[in-house]
């Protein structure tokens, strides 16, 4: 059964989310998506299928400023996500008294850690890495690869003081607060402290997002795995890529 929400964060901002969900759930996934992107990245839909055939029920949302959610993308911070993820883990708990892990992608996944860096790891089962930003500093203030210094370079820095935001993609605003926040967030302090089965899965030939950085962290304990997805671009966006992406994820929830 799939059933759509729209639900308040901490701070009444209106979240859009689905939920699916089997007559006899043995788990739930709750699934946070990337920047300018939205609850419906093609991954996430086929995921929820797959996944119900399981038995594991999932809920994803669009963050503050994306999708169907309210609020204004140059407005939005990291600290307003983890309100919103934390607004969404909540409801899924009370709707489910299930064990619960989490799948994000990109920068979902700075989130993510966040999340749990704020309320910890008790009832999360396990977390799930896709292409994630791991380095704030090295995916977006000092940028390594081609996508951000599209954006973040000397006149996007100009726009951000002049306007109070810059663009990503030419359309998305972010704001000086989430540009503050990424001078002193360190997401992969975080995971490398974690003690929680990770799952992180990561192209080769990504561009937006360093495949190094997320292969120097993404396997924070012995109850990790890394998984390369070769000749993947940021997204996965070729068939093979989404099989194998598919049937790893899915993989790791089936053995569980």
């Amino acid at each position: 059964m799939q059933t759509h929400l729209q639900y308040p964060s901490t701070d009444g901002i209106q979240l859009d989310g689905v939920l699916l969900e089997t007559e006899v759930p043995k788990r739930a996934v709750l699934m946070l998506h990337g920047i300018n992107s939205s609850k419906e990245e093609p991954l996430y839909p086929l995921f929820a299928d797959r996944l119900l055939s399981l038995g594991i029920n999932s809920f994803r949302f669009d963050f503050r400023g994306h999708g169907k959610s309210t609020g204004q993308s140059e407005e939005m911070t990291i600290r307003g996500e983890v309100d919103d993820a934390a607004a969404s883990l909540r409801l899924i708990r009370e709707r489910w008294a299930l064990p619960v892990s989490i799948i994000a992608a990109s920068f979902g996944a700075a989130t993510a850690l966040m999340l749990l860096e704020k309320y910890g790891t008790e009832g999360i089962e396990s977390l799930v890495l896709l292409n994630p930003v791991l380095d704030l500093e090295r995916t977006f203030l000092k940028p390594e690869l081609p996508w951000a210094k599209r954006s973040f370079h000397e006149e996007g820095f100009r726009s951000l003081k002049e306007k109070g935001y810059l663009l990503i993609d030419g359309h998305f605003r972010v704001g000086k607060s989430l540009i503050e926040e990424m001078e002193t967030i360190r997401p992969y302090e975080v995971l490398r402290s974690l003690n929680l089965p990770t799952l992180t899965l990561h192209g080769d030939r990504d561009t937006f997002v360093s495949y190094d950085i997320a292969r120097q962290y993404g396997r924070p304990n012995s109850r990790s795995r890394f998984v390369t997805i070769p000749g993947a671009e940021h997204g996965f966006g070729r068939p093979e890529d989404t099989r194998l992406l598919t049937e790893t994820v899915v993989g790791w929830f089936a053995t569980m």
